[in-house]
């Protein structure tokens, strides 16, 4: 019987096949296979998890299946800290591609390693902090392979790992041109209950964003790996906002340079926007002629939609405004 799993609106599908041996099919929009042998027990433990088939792959059966499970927490990295303590300053490089993705939240990867090694993942939608999980080593020269001919999406990035007790850290450096800049750090755990204890360099818990998964992320990195001008999000973002800007100074337009450094300012900072202080704001960054076009409703309009599309802007909006907060309340206390 052959079982689809995943499919992709690039034409893309992943099936598990149960006929002669318990196989992974992934199909292309053309029809080639590539086929991946896996134990049989893993696929029926997938069939069990999986929203098509579970009523007939029931865990009630009198052969208790495994679950094949993950369980991580996520954070933004915080500082540069951790770079004192990591394993290995040389770090792990992974190029990672999204083979195949659907609307229950399935997706489909291959990770090549180093250049040297890969596997093909399948992971499941995510319950609190856990998800199925299905890993497999495959050939390098069919991971290579299906790089080159997929459309999905894909990112790199640099793998770092601290041990901490028994708990072992991966911090991810992202190296993909759109995302550089960005780092998280993940910890997975066999007891969802488990404590965590939190090193200093880990910042804000991102668990359960959308916007800082990996197959979010590849998303990302593949709509802006087109794009012509490292200004394309400012243009997007102040389109939105309806003002027009310019590359010269004239008196009927903000300056985009200009503009670009004041909403970078305010990203990097976690600055609260309001009617008191935007005039001085403007001024600072000579822009005080454009009081009326950039209220605070509109400066705060383009930052929000400029940190909401760039995951990159986000982590630091978010790590510096968690900053910020945590040094007013040590005021407060003092």
């Amino acid at each position: 019987m052959n079982y689809p799993i995943i499919k992709d609106a690039n034409g893309w599908v992943i099936s598990v096949n149960q006929d002669s041996k318990s196989e992974i099919v992934i199909t292309n929009e053309k029809g080639k296979k590539y086929l991946i042998e896996v134990p049989e027990e893993d696929m029926k433990d997938l069939l069990s998890q999986h929203p098509d088939y579970a009523s007939h792959f029931s865990l009630s059966s009198d052969i208790e299946l495994p679950k094949k499970v993950e369980s991580e927490y996520k954070f933004l990295v915080s500082n540069g800290t951790w770079k004192e303590e990591v394993d290995s300053i040389k770090g792990e490089y992974y190029q990672q591609l999204y083979v195949a993705k659907d609307g229950n939240f399935w997706q489909a990867r291959i990770r090549i390693h180093d250049g040297e090694h890969a596997k093909f993942t399948i992971k499941g939608p995510r319950v609190g902090i856990t998800n199925p999980e299905f890993e497999y080593s495959i050939a390098i020269e069919m991971a290579k392979e299906i790089w080159n001919e997929s459309p999905g999406a894909r990112l790199e990035k640099t793998r770092y790992k601290v041990q901490k007790g028994e708990d072992l850290w991966e911090i991810d450096e992202f190296v993909s041109p759109s995302l550089k800049g960005l780092y998280l750090t993940e910890l997975e755990v066999s007891d969802v209950n488990k404590q965590i204890d939190k090193p200093l360099w880990a910042g804000v818990e991102v668990t359960h964003e959308k916007s800082f998964r990996n197959d979010s992320l590849a998303d990302y990195n593949f709509k802006m790996k087109h794009l012509l001008s490292e200004n394309d999000e400012l243009f997007f973002s102040v389109n939105k906002a309806g003002i027009m800007v310019s590359d010269e100074d004239l008196p009927d337009m903000p300056n985009i340079s200009r503009l670009k450094s004041m909403l970078y300012f305010v990203i990097s900072t976690g600055k609260n926007i309001k009617d008191d202080n935007v005039i001085e704001l403007l001024h600072d960054f000579g822009l005080q002629e454009h009081k009326e076009s950039l209220s605070v409703k509109v400066v705060n309009e383009i930052v929000e939609t400029m940190v909401s599309r760039n995951p990159v802007l986000q982590a630091k909006f978010l790590n510096n405004t968690v900053e910020n907060l945590q040094k007013t309340n040590y005021k407060q206390k003092l």
